[in-house]
């Protein structure tokens, strides 16, 4: 019974509770409502003001946003589908009865317009520019937030920072690059475009030669990493003074530095996808070795001496040595002889290679004069001691008379005779032998030749002889002593008694022989023998011819029948 009671109370009080709440609504309760964001297509939330006594006995709300949309939910959040003023209204409704409404113009405003450029090509371990395009709608740009999509950190930029800015991305592939900007009304607005990176070629080279005046071959040594090959190459000597020659677009190219020094050379490649890389690297060249050497007098068929002039040339420095004649024919001695079989001019070139791997050429004109004809005729045979006649019989070189005659007569003598000179000569051989004589003549041009002849000179015999003791009137007798001396047999004898006055028999020619000198005193007696070769020999020996003894004798008793005494006469004979 008593809980009967405590309901009836209850109710009761609810009723009276409920009643006041419909004598409130029905005083037309104050409708309100807040929102925020106000940017095209982002989201602008609704908010009814709970503060009114009312709120908590709503039975229904109602939105109507201005742009045919509408909502029934307490607090909303509503897409404008485009900028400018909208009337919203939210009315309240109780037991279907409209019991209050509010209206508010809600502006939405235009987004920023985010837009960018990029530069290309787009490469890895390259920087590409990033330029901003964003349109800025209602208001200014308070903030731009760069997001390269390759896990790098964000960059914001707030001005008056440049909105420009460089990436660089480390690794290929295709990357969503989104910029976010904000403006003065808080509305913000984002942009994604992708970014394809591609990879980078790889420049490299190598090369060989480091000489100046030399060839420096450059081989390239690029990797293309595109699949589609090396399309363009650039390449960039820094050598100023080669002028059009200081650059080549060549895969493999070669440049002549004319100077020593350090030339930092740079390769610049692209790829099938525009990719650009680019090497540089020092060339040391050297400088070459200086050479020269001295133009010798050359004369056909003479050998000329070639060597290096050592005041130039630093002969320890230079590790090859090449000469070349141009007739064909080469030496690599440093210091060489070479004779040219013809006339003519000859560019005679001597190439050096330095310790260092340096050339460099010195090259002269030589000049190969014709020789003057040396020849002579004289006997082919003569007798030791007797007078060899030599006559010159040589031709000069047109054009340049012979200067010098220089005779050698092969028994270490010799004569000179030089221009004007008579170049006939005469040479007397002491001793037989077989002599090689020689002619040289030399022409004004300082050429020379030679011509020889074998001389053959033939021994004598010896003549000898003895005689007896000499008296006038008395017969003496003259004895051949008289060797061949590898002459030959001798064949003839001459004596000539050098005694005036016995007319025709003062000679002979007899082997031995005698002859009665009809005046007394010395006589140069000589014999000249000649042998089967020819050859003759002459000896004189003095010979005293004496007169006859003086002879006288006395006699005593001159009787018959006496003896007669006979007595040499003293007076007489030992006067």
């Amino acid at each position: 019974m008593k809980n009967k009671l405590q309901l009836s109370l209850f109710l009761t009080f609810l009723i009276i509770g409920l009643l006041g709440k419909f004598e409130a609504v029905a005083a037309n309760p104050v409708v309100n409502f807040t929102f925020t964001g106000a940017c095209v297509g982002s989201e602008t939330y609704f908010v009814a003001d709970n503060t009114s006594p009312a709120v908590g006995i709503i039975e229904t709300w109602h939105w109507d946003f201005g742009d045919g949309t509408f909502s029934s939910s307490q607090s909303q959040g509503h897409i404008f589908p485009t900028f400018g003023d909208y009337p919203v209204t939210l009315t309240i409704y109780y037991n279907g009865v409209s019991v209050g409404s509010k209206t508010q113009t809600v502006t939405i405003k235009k987004l920023p317009v985010p837009n960018f450029s990029f530069s290309t090509p787009n490469c890895d371990n390259q920087a590409i520019q990033f330029t901003d395009l964003t349109g800025f709608g209602n208001g200014s740009i308070t903030s731009r937030t760069w997001n390269f999509g390759d896990g790098s950190p964000d960059v914001t930029i707030v001005p008056p920072g440049d909105p420009n800015l460089q990436h660089t991305f480390p690794n290929i592939g295709t990357f969503p690059v989104t910029l976010t900007v904000i403006n003065t009304e808080l509305c913000e607005n984002t942009f994604t475009l992708d970014v394809t990176i591609s990879a980078r070629p790889v420049a490299d080279y190598y090369f060989s030669g480091k000489c100046e005046d030399q060839k420096v071959i450059f081989t390239d040594a690029c990797i293309d990493n595109s699949g589609g090959g090396i399309i363009e190459r650039s390449w960039d000597f820094r050598d100023p003074v080669s002028g059009i020659y200081n650059t080549s677009d060549k895969v493999s190219p070669s440049h002549i530095f004319q100077n020593a020094g350090t030339y930092l050379v740079k390769l610049t490649i692209k790829n099938y996808n525009n990719c650009v890389d680019t090497v540089s690297k020092n060339v040391i060249i050297n400088q070459h070795p200086d050479v020269a050497y001295s133009t010798p007098a050359s004369c056909l068929s003479i050998p000329s001496v070639f060597s290096p002039d050592a005041v130039i040339t630093n002969i320890s420095a230079i590790a090859e040595w090449k000469w070349d004649f141009a007739d064909g024919t080469t030496s690599n001695a440093q210091n060489t002889s070479h004779a040219f079989v013809m006339t003519g001019n000859y560019p005679v070139t001597l190439t050096v290679k330095d310790k260092k791997g340096c050339v460099n050429v010195a090259t002269n004109l030589i000049t190969i004069d014709p020789l003057p004809i040396a020849h002579f005729n004289a006997t082919v045979s003569a007798c030791e001691g007797s007078i060899v006649q030599f006559h010159n019989l040589s031709t000069p070189t047109p054009g340049y008379h012979i200067t010098q005659w220089y005779w050698d007569f092969g028994d270490g003598k010799s004569i000179t005779v030089n221009h004007p000179g008579i170049p006939d000569v005469m040479h007397v051989y002491t001793s037989a032998n077989n002599y090689t004589v020689t002619l040289t003549v030399t022409g004004l041009n300082g050429c020379s030749s030679s011509e020889s002849h074998l001389i053959k000179i033939l021994p004598n015999p010896i003549a000898d002889f003895d005689f007896t003791p000499a008296c006038m009137g008395t017969p003496v007798n003259f004895n051949d002593l008289s060797t061949t001396n590898l002459a030959g047999a001798i064949t003839n004898w001459q004596w000539d008694f050098n005694d005036a006055g016995s007319g025709i028999l003062n000679s002979s020619t007899s082997k031995n022989t005698q002859h009665s000198f009809v005046l007394v005193g010395n006589h140069a007696v000589q014999l000249a023998v000649k042998s089967a070769n020819g050859c003759v020999d002459t000896i004189t020996n003095i010979l005293s011819v004496t007169p006859p003894p003086a002879v006288g004798f006395t006699s005593t008793s001159n009787c018959q029948n006496n003896t007669t005494i006979f007595e040499p006469d003293l007076l007489v004979m030992n006067p």
